[in-house]
């Protein structure tokens, strides 16, 4: 090593020597002013001296100023004082100097033959400047030329020719650069198509063929971020993999390749839960923070990154470890970055989660305090048109609304509510964050409001949680508390009331149909019972509610269409249910009840649905009863009369007894009790028979499959009895139901 320098040394006192002891106006001096220029460089790349860095360009500009315009050599040696200044932009920053390499890159191609060799690799150098310069400025036009001229590079370039794998690795960045600020599909998809194809000419043992993996897999795992496509994130974990194969231990680039493959690991995990991705991850992101120096402009994200994965396992795991470390290891990324570095409020938002975290673990509030703290800081160091602020204020207003919990500070209450309306202002309307964020301002105003009986907060609460309703649980729960608070403050003949009371009970409702909690749906029905009160006099109190309860068990039963025949459905229905019809006594409830279930579909009136409902629910008690019964008399040939008859007397009997002996005289609990029971058993059932799906995958009406199914194997498991069991149960409940309403 020491040897090759100084001989680099001897070379340039006699370039030197050269240069001085020949004429300015001699036709040889430009070569020899060249050839110094390239030795200086040469020894800035073995020992960063900017002196020579320097004194490489002022020599390479001498070069060019003494060269005519039609010299045959002028091109080459515009295109090394190109390559030099580029060199020192690089190391600067200056973007005089990267302008200046764009020019003279510019007059470089321009002064070389469309035929000549060499010309290939000088446009290519231009459009490299021009998108380094894109990347600093954002200009469209410097990108779009570079990829035009990255195009026309690699339609100049032979199939075997040795660098075309670098112009193809070269058009492959621009268009994937293109994408993600224009966001063109067309653009990422031929992006992946060339990087394939640099990869694809490139020998296993080519020197690039690592970065050129790297690359490959970085417009795969931005085609997955786009689309979701796995087989797109299973191909980029497999390309940063033998990335990662292809790069020696001691290459300065194996530690970002390295955090590459432990962020695509990472996320598909985060798409599979497969632990042994996210183990993996963990330990090739220690990897990569091991193999980086301390002062390694990079070591702060991969630091940032091994936290986050540490994180996420503690977050699947509960590991205590885990938490701690990420900790850690998230202080440390934030303190070797400078504090006006454009990550750093990244690296604060990450290490404030990972402290809210563990406060949540431990209740400490020394933790609350410092994510607090640090949440303060990510917000502060980012610009206020930054698309990330909106989260960080609403990660600060959520820590501040924790403080405020455990203290009753009503300075961390109003700061919270404070900071959560500037993250929803912050938040484009089509933003899918912005219900929750709404929701946790709603929160907070609902809080306040409690403390200080301010209608403003309440009302404003109010507005904004029906404006965050979407489904989600966190939101609804936030939304039922704020309405709520709502219903009591408000006086009994306040107007407003019973607008509270119907959003309440449509929100109860709607909970109800996602979490099947049956507390939701009988208050809803006295939430009804409560609205009815506070409405016109002569409403019908037994209409409302059971209205309220048709119409939360009818949105979970939406009939589908399809436009296939009857006759295709019976007959996919029938073979796929010769495959799915196991042999046990359960599974023959669960066929009838799905059946009659399908049947409650078209009951149009509600007077109608609350015997169809009882039905079912019935039906779940008395079909092993039904079953055994049919069995027996099969088992005895005793098909007389008589014998049917007493067997469906002791349905009828069973019946009467059971509906009394549970439910009392409230058929709309009772009714709807079954029917959520029916549905659970339901699901059980379909999760532990796997072969049950395939009559759930027909394409078309399945639910119109599932009718035909059903009926067809109940007439052939009981043809004893038949349909005369269920005439007989709509009979006994109908019965039932007209005593009900008749006051007995």
């Amino acid at each position: 090593m020491a040897g090759l320098l100084n001989n680099l040394n001897h070379d340039i006192e006699v370039a030197e020597m050269v240069v001085g002891i020949t004429q300015h106006n001699h036709p040889d001096r430009a070569a020899k002013l060249n050839n110094l220029g390239n030795l200086l460089g040469r020894r800035f790349e073995r020992t960063g001296s900017m002196d020579d860095l320097n004194r490489a360009v002022e020599v390479a500009e001498m070069v060019v100023k003494s060269t005519p315009d039609d010299h045959p050599d002028r091109a080459a040696y515009l295109n090394n004082l190109g390559a030099w200044l580029d060199t020192r932009f690089e190391r600067t920053g200056s973007m005089d100097d990267l302008n200046r390499a764009v020019e003279v890159a510019d007059m470089a191609v321009k002064s070389t033959p469309d035929e000549y060799p060499a010309r290939a690799g000088r446009l290519s150098n231009l459009g490299n400047r021009l998108g380094r310069r894109f990347e600093r400025t954002g200009w469209m036009d410097d990108l779009n030329r570079a990829v035009d001229i990255a195009e026309m590079v690699v339609k100049s370039t032979p199939d075997d020719y040795p660098a075309r794998a670098t112009y193809l690795n070269n058009l492959g960045n621009r268009l994937g650069t293109r994408f993600e600020r224009i966001g063109s599909m067309n653009d990422l998809n031929r992006a992946i198509d060339i990087a394939n194809m640099a990869v694809k000419s490139t020998p296993d043992d080519y020197p690039d063929r690592a970065a050129y993996l790297n690359n490959l897999g970085a417009w795969l795992d931005t085609r997955f971020e786009r689309t979701g496509s796995m087989d797109d994130l299973n191909r980029a974990v497999e390309v940063a993999d033998m990335a990662v194969k292809s790069t020696p231990d001691d290459h300065p680039a194996r530690a970002g390749r390295l955090s590459n493959l432990g962020n695509r690991l990472g996320r598909r995990f985060e798409r599979t839960g497969w632990m042994d991705d996210l183990n993996r991850a963990v330990d090739v992101a220690e990897m990569a923070v091991k193999s980086t120096p301390d002062d390694y402009p990079a070591r702060a994200t991969y630091l940032n990154n091994l936290g986050n994965r540490l994180g996420t396992r503690f977050e699947r795991t509960g590991w205590m470890n885990d938490l701690n470390r990420a900790v850690d290891v998230a202080n440390m990324a934030v303190k070797s970055t400078p504090d006006d570095h454009p990550d750093r409020a990244t690296y604060l938002n990450n290490l404030g989660t990972w402290l809210g975290r563990r406060f949540e673990r431990t209740g400490s509030m020394d933790d609350l305090n410092r994510a607090i703290d640090v949440a303060d800081m990510a917000v502060k160091s980012t610009p206020d048109d930054h698309p990330d602020r909106a989260a960080y204020l609403n990660n600060l207003g959520n820590r501040l609304g924790r403080r405020f919990e455990r203290t009753d500070s009503v300075d961390d209450l109003n700061r919270a509510i404070g900071v959560a309306d500037m993250a929803v202002k912050s938040t484009p309307d089509e933003y899918p964050a912005r219900a929750g964020r709404l929701s946790n301002l709603g929160d907070r105003l609902g809080r306040r409001f409690e403390q200080t009986g301010s209608m403003d907060d309440l009302n404003r609460a109010i507005d904004i949680a029906d404006i965050a309703q979407t489904g989600a649980i966190d939101d609804l729960n936030r939304a039922i508390k704020v309405i709520d608070i709502a219903v009591e403050a408000t006086p009994q003949d306040h107007p407003n009331r019973a607008a509270y009371l119907n959003n309440l009970k449509n929100l109860l409702s709607i909970r109800f149909e996602r979490t099947g909690a049956m507390d939701d749906l009988n208050r809803a029905a006295e939430v009804a019972r409560t609205d009815h009160a506070a409405g016109p006099a002569d409403a019908d109190e037994t209409s409302t509610i059971i209205s309220t309860y048709d119409t939360v068990f009818s949105q979970s039963y939406e009939p589908t269409h399809s436009s296939r025949t009857a006759e295709e459905v019976e007959r996919d229905a029938k073979r796929n249910l010769a495959k799915a019809i196991p042999h046990s006594a359960k599974m023959k409830q669960v066929f009838i009840w799905v059946d009659e279930l399908l049947q409650r579909q078209v009951v149009e009136s509600t007077a109608e649905m609350l015997p169809f409902t009882q039905l079912l629910g019935r039906t779940q008690w008395m079909t092993q009863s039904v079953s055994n019964a049919d069995l027996q008399l099969h088992a005895h040939e005793a098909t007389s009369s008589l014998d049917k008859q007493r067997f469906l007397q002791v349905v009828d009997e069973t019946i009467r007894k059971d509906c009394e002996s549970r439910f009392g005289t409230d058929p709309c609990e009772a009714t709807f009790e079954i029917v959520w029971q029916l549905q659970q058993c339901i699901k059980d059932e379909l999760d532990g028979n796997p072969d049950l799906g395939s009559v759930l995958t027909i394409s078309g009406d399945s639910s119109h499959s599932w009718a035909v199914s059903c009926r067809e194997y109940i007439e052939k498991t009981w043809p004893t009895l038949g349909m005369a069991f269920f005439e007989k149960i709509e009979l006994v409940l109908g019965k039932v139901a007209g005593a009900e309403a008749s006051g007995q």
